[in-house]
């Protein structure tokens, strides 16, 4: 909590997220504890950051990066994705946790890393994936650190999921 007098509303959201993480070993809070905290503590310098960081952060995610991208899209004026929605297929059985998800609509968001996206064995895994997730019907939106850090590049990687959410159904379809 020292830390978010020094933190962006937006960084305090990716420092929550980090602490609630999916991993079971990284995993060090609940959203719940860290409410129950918030509200038994007095006024503290970066307390506002905090409390807008609590309605923005969500349990079970793997990244800061992804933290990043969800805010962005939800400023962006999508709805909030769900967080690692985990998908079993029906024949492999294989189980994925998609990074962002709008699952009514069959609309998948992966945070394309370059540490575990950029071997081999993981260009091979994505591929998979997203050839079995388009197989049935998903939609699969990839997205780089480029496309988050350029406004440029976000504005063209925005446009295509609008188009894409208009084309599964539309906004309404999302809520």
């Amino acid at each position: 909590m020292q830390m978010l007098a020094f933190c962006s509303r937006e960084e305090a959201a990716m420092l929550f997220d980090s602490l609630m993480c999916r991993d079971p070993q990284r995993h060090m809070v609940s959203l719940g504890e860290i409410e129950g905290y918030l509200a038994g503590v007095a006024s503290f310098r970066g307390k506002k950051n905090a409390v807008w960081a609590l309605d923005h952060c969500r349990e079970g995610t793997d990244s800061p990066m992804e933290t990043r991208l969800r805010l962005r899209i939800e400023q962006s004026g999508l709805p909030r994705p769900e967080v690692n929605h985990r998908l079993v297929h029906p024949e492999t059985h294989e189980v994925w946790y998609l990074d962002l998800a709008y699952p009514q609509r069959k609309i998948a968001i992966e945070y394309q890393g370059e540490e575990f996206h950029a071997t081999r064995a993981g260009l091979q895994r994505d591929s998979r994936k997203i050839a079995a997730l388009q197989g049935l019907g998903w939609a699969v939106i990839p997205i780089t650190a480029e496309s988050l850090s350029s406004e440029h590049q976000w504005l063209i990687w925005m446009r295509t999921v609008k188009d894409i959410v208009a084309q599964k159904g539309g906004l309404r379809s999302l809520v």
